[in-house]
């Protein structure tokens, strides 16, 4: 049976070939895994495009305020904000996505 999750989805695009993708944080992957052993984070992902200039990373939390929560983390906050800054000054677009959706990934 479909479960309602919030979906944050992050795609990042770069037309420079040379400069590389932020890499996640310690902070970042600690909270994730602990938020995700707690069951507030149900399933995260990221992908790379098979040309390597697009990065997708989606993030599923059981509703919009554990994510709203999650997010103000402070290790959570800093690692999002260097994120930024890093997109930033490489001119990687960065988009994105989040909103309900129905999945049966966790049934």
């Amino acid at each position: 049976m479909p479960k309602t999750v919030f979906r944050t989805k992050i795609t990042m695009v770069k037309e420079d070939f040379s400069k590389s993708f932020f890499e996640s944080t310690t902070g970042i992957e600690n909270a994730k895994a602990d938020w995700q052993s707690q069951g507030k984070i149900l399933g995260y992902h990221g992908t790379n495009s098979e040309s390597d200039n697009q990065r997708v990373y989606i993030c599923d939390f059981i509703d919009e305020d554990t994510r709203n929560l999650f997010r103000v983390i402070p290790e959570v906050d800093s690692g999002m904000q260097a994120l930024m800054v890093h997109n930033s000054n490489n001119n990687i677009v960065t988009y994105y996505d989040e909103q309900n959706v129905e999945t049966s990934d966790y049934d």
